[in-house]
Order: structure tokens, then C-alpha cells, then sequence
């Protein structure tokens, strides 16, 4: 009887994207790292790279990135609205431009409702 516990292997993320977290200071790096965490759990076949000057993570033709250019927080972006309209009935404080969420280090949202707008940004 085989008692290993299977390991789950870390998805290998480019030198680029590693070096973009890496430059970020303490704050942004928490979100950013969150964020990333809950991209990655919820497209774990995603190809990351740099576009655009931030990390993007694409499965197919679809994606989301991270920017954390940002002073007050970090930006989850989008290509439609309407991947983050049931996010932004929901949460109505938290600042939205057309097709992103900008995320603020004070905005207290629920992982679930960021793993929504993933699914919805990259399954459709």
C-alpha cells in the first residue's frame, strides 16, 4: 500500500514576472502576492508573461493581469465589463474603471468574489 501524499507541483513562473514582485514594495507585495495566489489556484494552466509592462496570465486568448503601479493598491484587469459587473453590484465601494478593479490596500473584498471575476475573465 503506497502512503505518499502526492506533491502538487508550484507552477513555474517566469524570471520577467518574478522580477516585477520582486521590485514591489512590502504593501503592494501582499496583494500582488494574494492576487497572483488566487490567478494561479484558479488557472493553474495559465502561461504568465509580461504585457504591457505587467504580469498577464492567459489561457487561450482570454486573460487577467496584475498592475501594481498603482499608489493606494493593485489593478485587476479585465478585457470586458462584463466580467467584473456582478463584482462591482456587489462591491460598490471598491473603484472600478471599465473593464478592471482597483484594488485598494483598505478594500476588504472576499477571495471568492476575486476568483468570480477570473473564472468569468478567462472561462467566459
Amino acid at each position: 500500500m503506497n502512503l505518499e501524499v502526492p506533491v502538487t507541483a508550484e507552477p513555474m513562473v517566469p524570471d520577467e514576472v518574478r522580477a516585477y514582485a520582486d521590485a514591489l514594495g512590502p504593501q503592494h507585495r501582499a496583494l500582488f502576492d494574494r492576487l497572483q495566489g488566487l490567478i494561479l489556484d484558479e488557472l493553474p494552466e495559465a502561461e504568465m508573461r509580461i504585457s504591457y509592462q505587467i504580469p498577464l496570465y492567459a489561457v487561450g486568448r482570454r486573460h487577467v493581469g496584475l498592475n501594481a503601479r498603482r499608489p493606494d493598491g493593485v489593478t485587476l484587469t479585465t478585457t470586458s465589463p462584463d466580467h467584473i459587473a456582478e463584482f462591482v453590484r456587489r462591491h460598490p465601494t471598491v473603484k472600478a474603471n471599465k473593464a478592471s478593479l482597483a484594488l485598494r490596500f483598505i478594500d476588504d473584498v472576499p477571495d471568492a468574489d476575486l476568483r468570480d471575476v477570473v473564472r468569468r475573465a478567462v472561462r467566459g
